[in-house]
């Protein structure tokens, strides 16, 4: 670029070409600005509108010092923001209800926790207290074991020598009747029966009478 020609400029506003003379090239090289990308006209109109005070919201021309907004966006505005307020507010509320709730929800599982917490504490206790009470039992058994088992052990000897002793006697009896019975065989194994009858009547006689005579020496 030359600084003695002129050279065109597509403003990028309105789309028109303009002039950016050698004279303005010289001024903007001493300030050191950019090229410009806006015509003059579209330039000044931005100044105007930068002087002017428009509402940010329906773009109404303000009066110098007022606010951002007009009357009737300031109104829309507040409306606005006392439906936001009001409606945190509520949210704020749902969520204090909703943490009174979960605090309360909280309080009673605490209290449940305890309660079972108790009543394991009272289970130990209980399995504790049956625990000391088996291996007392457990003791005591023992310490019936050792006296008692020498006890039974004499009671068992006792026992068998009198079973043996009464079956000897048995078998003595037995073996006394086995020869009085062959004795008896071979006494009235050759008698006929009317001997045998009047063996037993003599015999009955004589135990009848020998009571008498004793009486009698009495």
């Amino acid at each position: 670029m030359k600084q003695d020609s002129d050279i065109k400029i597509i403003c990028r506003q309105c789309g028109k070409e303009f002039v950016f003379t050698a004279a303005e090239q010289e001024f903007y090289k001493q300030r050191e600005f950019s090229l410009p990308r806006r015509c003059r006209e579209c330039r000044s109109g931005q100044r105007e509108e930068a002087e002017r005070a428009l509402c940010s919201q329906c773009e109404v021309e303000l009066e110098k010092g007022a606010a951002i907004y007009c009357e009737n966006c300031l109104a829309n505005v507040r409306l606005e923001s006392e439906m936001k307020v009001t409606k945190l507010q509520g949210e704020l509320d749902s969520a204090c209800a909703k943490l009174d709730t979960e605090h309360a929800e909280k309080v009673e599982l605490e209290e449940s926790l305890g309660q079972k917490e108790k009543l394991v504490q009272e289970f130990e206790q209980k399995v504790n207290s049956l625990s000391e009470e088996l291996k007392e039992l457990r003791q005591l058994y023992e310490t019936f074991n050792r006296w008692f088992e020498p006890v039974m052990s004499d009671l068992e000897g006792r026992v068998v020598q009198r079973l043996e002793a009464i079956e000897h006697g048995q078998n003595k009896i037995n073996e006394r009747l086995y020869k009085a019975f062959h004795k008896m065989l071979e006494i009235y194994e050759n008698m006929t029966l009317w001997e045998v009858i009047k063996r037993s009547l003599r015999r009955s006689q004589v135990q009848t009478t020998e009571p008498n005579r004793g009486h009698a020496m009495d």
